[in-house]
């Protein structure tokens, strides 16, 4: 088989998470090592060796890029399979967290290959691996990125992640810079409101955040149909309000409280289902007791028409295909797998096209609650998460709260009632973190090998399993329900035990708990709202922030409109 069709084939292992695989199919392609000698790891054919050994501008597997290698353009580039093939080792390897390995590959893709993107993926993901190490060449390696390659798609990326290392060594004046330059250079960046929120919170550290005022009111201003920038804006916008001010009269304090109240008022009662909803719920309660009561009453009398005034949805669009037509008849007979297939075969384009109206999202989530009909409680909610977004953060009408409990279903219930009680945890934080990290489905395997409703890791899985005494365990127990649930409440469990905070708890499990005790250690004291902001790694700040969204809507559907009461304080937790 030829080396291109050899390559298309290890991508595709690559793309499936079949990491191994990949690699393997990778080491047999026939081409050129990048290196003097042949690369860590290069299995390459001897004839191939030969002409490795000769080219011209090879380099030792030791030389790690300098931003000067970067600037310079390789004299005689490498065979572009040759680059291809060791950039999807380094892709691979970072994936397995072979971050050494990881290195050692990408670093001659950099130094041999001319392909702009070949080579700015290869330096994307070496300054990505130097970051994670703490080591200062990751911030010149991003000025390089984004200096030889100003058109490329990543130097966005590489000015926001230079940011970040300047932040880290304490320049926040050249912080401010960069992010200024991405805000006002990258219009188009779907980095450009994160960096927004960068510079306000730079000012926030430095104890200015009224100067970041304006930037909060740019960030609600940010073009997002989901509103999901507006609800950071007015809710940091709220917190800024709050603290008192040097020399500020009485009158503007009283001001500035009316101001945030409102703004408080606004997310807790039209956007409850998210993250600052949940954030703002706790302020206000602080703030202003008896508005919240009195919302949260409100609250309670809107679920419970909405659960008494359910209708037929309408199919409208929909109406007439007949893969949705069979389907029905198909629930209709008990056939609920077949009815499965038929729903994933109906063509959602025609109620699409009316999304900003219910006259397409109606439609939609029928659709949705067909799948929950017929036991596919992962295609409803994901329909839910991908089609009705919008509507899914506006819980203010019978059709959205209606979507809503189908993108917050309680799957597996009998189970994580079971395993809650057991661990001493709450019900609906389990299901929120099964719902994030698997999207409730059994089968779910990850890029790092985390298995099932739980995502766990087959070593952490198979010490709990020895621990809980599970008769027969052996890795694919994980893709059993009722095993996996086991498994993952009682390490959940453990770590609410220790942690004894929901969001500490989150990021224990996908941090791991040492990660958090020094994270405990170096800002403890903040506010829980400020701590999550601080979380020093983007994948579990964001897997935080949207456990706890779960966790809060489940509970605001299932407990009659309330929201759970999260502590602000962690200083006083228990630390171990």
């Amino acid at each position: 088989m030829p080396p291109p069709l050899l390559l298309k084939r290890a991508e595709m292992l690559l793309d499936a998470h079949r990491n191994h695989d990949a690699l393997d199919q990778l080491a047999r392609i026939p081409v050129a090592s990048l290196c003097v000698g042949g690369c860590p790891g290069d299995r390459t054919p001897a004839g191939f060796l030969k002409a490795a050994l000769s080219a011209v501008g090879a380099f030792p597997e030791q030389h790690q890029p300098t931003p000067e290698d970067v600037l310079r353009s390789p004299p005689q580039p490498a065979d572009a399979i040759a680059c291809r093939v060791k950039l999807d080792q380094g892709r691979a390897f970072r994936k397995e967290h072979e971050y050494g390995k990881a290195k050692n590959a990408l670093s001659p893709v950099i130094l041999r290959c001319a392909d702009p993107d070949v080579r700015t993926r290869a330096l994307y993901l070496l300054a990505q691996l130097q970051m994670m190490g703490g080591h200062a060449e990751a911030g010149p390696l991003w000025e390089a990125l984004a200096r030889k390659y100003p058109e490329s798609s990543l130097a966005d990326d590489a000015l926001f992640n230079q940011a970040l290392t300047e932040r880290r060594a304490g320049n926040r004046e050249r912080e401010r810079a960069l992010l200024r330059d991405l805000v006002d250079n990258h219009l188009d960046s779907d980095l450009r409101s994160e960096a927004l929120f960068r510079l306000f919170w730079s000012f926030w550290n430095d104890g200015k955040a009224t100067q970041g005022l304006a930037l909060l009111d740019q960030l609600a201003a940010h073009p997002d149909p989901e509103g999901a920038e507006e609800e950071r804006a007015r809710y940091w916008r709220a917190r800024v309000l709050l603290e008192a001010q040097p020399g500020q009269s009485d009158l503007a304090k009283a001001a500035s409280r009316e101001a945030a109240r409102s703004d408080l008022v606004w997310l807790v009662q039209e956007r409850p289902l998210t993250y600052h909803g949940l954030l703002a719920s706790g302020r206000l309660a602080e703030l202003d007791p008896a508005q919240f009561q009195r919302i949260q009453a409100e609250g309670d009398k809107r679920l419970a028409a909405d659960l008494h005034a359910r209708t037929a949805l309408h199919a409208g669009a929909l109406l007439r295909d007949p893969h949705l037509l069979a389907a029905v008849e198909l629930i209709r007979l008990g056939l609920k797998a077949e009815a499965s297939r038929e729903l994933a075969a109906v063509d959602r384009a025609p109620a699409r096209a009316a999304l900003e109206s219910e006259a397409g999202q109606e439609p939609l989530t029928l659709l949705a609650e067909l799948y929950a009909r017929a036991g596919d409680f992962r295609n409803a909610h994901a329909l839910v998460r991908t089609d009705l977004r919008g509507l899914l953060r506006r819980p203010g009408s019978a059709l959205s709260l209606r979507a809503a409990s189908l993108a917050y279903p309680l799957a597996f219930r009998d189970s994580i009632a079971r395993v809650s009680k057991s661990s001493s945890i709450p019900p609906d934080l389990l299901q929120a973190l099964m719902r994030e990290e698997s999207a409730l489905d059994p089968h779910a395997l990850s890029s790092t090998g985390a298995l099932g409703l739980t995502q766990v890791m087959p070593a952490t899985a198979r010490m709990l399993a020895r621990k809980l005494k599970i008769k027969g365990y052996q890795t694919a127990s994980l893709y059993d329900p009722e095993t996996n649930i086991r498994i993952g409440g009682a390490y959940l469990g453990e770590l609410y035990a220790r942690f004894q905070h929901p969001a500490l708890a989150l990021a224990s499990y996908n941090a791991g708990p040492g990660a958090v005790s020094g994270w405990m250690k170096a800002r403890g004291t903040l506010p829980l709202d400020a701590f999550v902001e601080e979380i020093p790694l983007d994948e579990t700040r964001g897997y935080v922030k949207r456990c706890l969204r779960s966790f809060a809507a489940y509970q605001y559907l299932y407990s009659n409109g309330r929201m759970p009461a999260l502590g602000q304080t962690l200083a006083s937790l228990t630390r171990r």
